[in-house]
């Protein structure tokens, strides 16, 4: 079973129960969760929400968080970082 999620990486803990409060004002259905061990970079806070949702997500949020999409097979996770641009979307993926 494969299953692609969104998951945003916070510089720090403020800005991070600041964005899941304002998410959930919204409506959206994230989590907080410790940034994965893989991922180095962020104050250890991260919001996981659907990948459907991740383009809405950061255009709301307007600031400069590191985005991730990740791709879940079984076991298995990888990351895979969208680096944005000023007109990018979330199609526009590196690895």
């Amino acid at each position: 079973m494969d299953d692609d999620f969104g998951l945003i990486v916070f510089e720090s803990t403020q800005l991070a129960i600041k964005a899941q409060d304002l998410l959930t004002a919204k409506h959206y259905q994230t989590r907080v969760l410790t940034t994965p061990g893989t991922i180095s970079a962020g104050c250890g806070l991260s919001i996981f929400c659907a990948v459907e949702d991740l383009e809405e997500i950061i255009k709301l949020l307007d600031n400069e968080n590191a985005i991730y999409v990740g791709h879940k097979n079984g076991l298995k996770t990888h990351y895979e970082r969208i680096e944005l641009g000023s007109n990018s979307n979330c199609n526009s993926r590196t690895r």
